[in-house]
């Protein structure tokens, strides 16, 4: 490259603005059209970009060089031609160089900010869905801020961005940033799924199928998620094998519902393995020693694979075989539920409370219900309530109190209602949060984010607060 012609290329970064928006990166990456070409850029695009500063080109050609960035050169290439079209006053470029930098060079954190910030401003509808993200998570040097992520998303829902109808949607279920409302939820998802957001069927199936009336729908709920399923959400799959397994929204189908798990089990996903095992014991007992062997299986690998609850399944096959359980098989019961219990699995927590409370498998101990009951209860997994009711009642391993025995069970029964399916204490799990796959929505918002389970499964009453 001659003087003259870095002389004048430079100049180019300089001509727009303020001359301290030029990173030092753009700086070090000045390059010429031929050189363009020789890195195997296209000719066209080389000249569109270098010659006559073509926006467009532009930011192809920096995609083109960020897309192998295993060589310094073509890094700094990259970021160059991204910060021609942003001198340019190019917010498409703000954008897609500021997620290059979030996703890949961690140490550009605060420039990808404030790059984020200049497109939002500029109008760019998916600069202002990610800056939401980023309050929602308080990420970086961003205060956790839900009121302004919820004003972020609406700005982008409002220019049509499919991703941010969605979070949109998932704001007005959770309460986060607004005052939450199922209906206006429903309405927000229901755009984003006639939009064709995979993930936004995937979260309105769970509504359709564990809200009360007038939103409980699980024939709407199993086309929303065969919906889901055909995007590629293992999540979905998994639903709909519980559903055609139990006969939810459809009739039962256990070959079908072997389908969908096996769909499932294969894309990794460990709660199709835990669920295929839950529906085996129910559907087909713990009478035959061979299918036992092969449930506890399924549910050992799913435990291995992070999924606690299944050390409640493992614990139900030894407690009820054919016969009796033996001494031996009642130990390796509660050793397991302990484990799960452990790991943070809260049905094995009300297992271990409840079989401690009735003394019926082990020796009663009212201090040890009490513990394991309570911390069934502040993992909201609600029959726990009823136990806790029980000891309250009858002063076991805490102060007689029948006012806070009558609170736990009214609350036990309004949870109750909630649920939609009479298997759930078998911790079958259609949750609203999760990793990955069991997410309500893109999995950029989980109980991480907001450390929010309490998720409304019906309006409030009017006047209620």
């Amino acid at each position: 490259m001659t003087g003259l012609s870095r002389v004048l290329l430079f100049s180019a970064l300089l001509a727009s603005s303020g001359a301290g928006a030029v990173s030092q990166d753009m700086l070090y990456g000045v390059f010429t059209r031929d050189e363009c070409v020789s890195d195997g850029i296209p000719a066209d695009l080389c000249s569109r970009g270098l010659y006559h500063f073509d926006n467009d080109a532009l930011r192809k050609i920096g995609a083109l060089y960020l897309s192998d960035t295993t060589e310094r050169v073509r890094y700094f290439r990259g970021v160059t031609a991204y910060g021609l079209a942003i001198r340019n006053h190019d917010s498409l470029a703000e954008t897609e160089l500021a997620l290059y930098y979030l996703h890949n060079v961690g140490e550009k954190h605060d420039e990808a900010v404030r790059l984020l910030h200049m497109a939002a401003l500029n109008g760019v509808p998916e600069a202002q869905y990610y800056l939401a993200l980023l309050y929602m998570s308080g990420d970086g040097d961003i205060k956790q801020d839900f009121l302004v992520s919820y004003s972020w998303a609406r700005r982008a829902a409002e220019k049509g961005f499919t991703p941010a109808i969605s979070f949109i949607g998932y704001c007005y279920l959770s309460g986060t940033g607004v005052v939450n409302s199922l209906k206006e939820s429903i309405s927000w998802y229901n755009r984003a799924v006639e939009m064709g957001d995979p993930a936004a069927a995937y979260a309105l199936g769970w509504i359709k199928l564990v809200s009360n009336a007038p939103y409980f729908d699980p024939e709407e709920a199993l086309r929303l998620f065969k919906l889901s399923s055909q995007a590629g959400i293992s999540g979905a799959d998994n639903a709909i094998g519980v559903m055609y397994g139990e006969g939810v929204g459809t009739e039962r189908d256990i070959k079908l519902s072997d389908q969908y798990f096996d769909k499932a089990i294969k894309a990794g996903d460990p709660a199709a393995l835990l669920n295929r095992g839950i529906r085996n014991v129910r559907v087909e007992g713990t009478a035959d020693p061979v299918k036992n062997q092969e449930n506890a299986e399924l549910f050992i690998k799913a435990f291995n694979d992070g999924e606690p609850d299944a050390a409640a399944g493992i614990a139900r096959i030894y407690l009820e075989k054919s016969g009796g359980a033996a001494g031996k098989q009642i130990q390796e019961a509660m050793d397991w539920l302990k484990k799960g219990a452990e790991q943070g699995s809260a049905v094995s927590m009300y297992l271990l409370g409840k079989s401690f409370a009735d003394g019926k498998f082990i020796p009663k101990s009212c201090h040890d219900a009490f513990i394991w009951s309570s911390l069934a209860v502040e993992h909201q997994y609600y029959p726990a309530e009823r136990v806790l009711s029980s000891l309250y009642e009858n002063g076991c391993g805490v102060p007689r109190d029948s006012e806070m025995a009558r609170a736990l069970m009214d609350r036990y029964e309004r949870h109750s209602y909630h649920e939609i399916f009479p298997y759930k204490v078998l911790f079958y799990r259609p949750q609203f949060f999760g990793k990955g796959y069991d997410t309500v929505a893109p999995g950029h918002y989980h109980e991480l984010f907001t450390g929010r389970r309490d998720i409304p499964l019906e309006e409030p009453a009017e006047g209620a607060e």
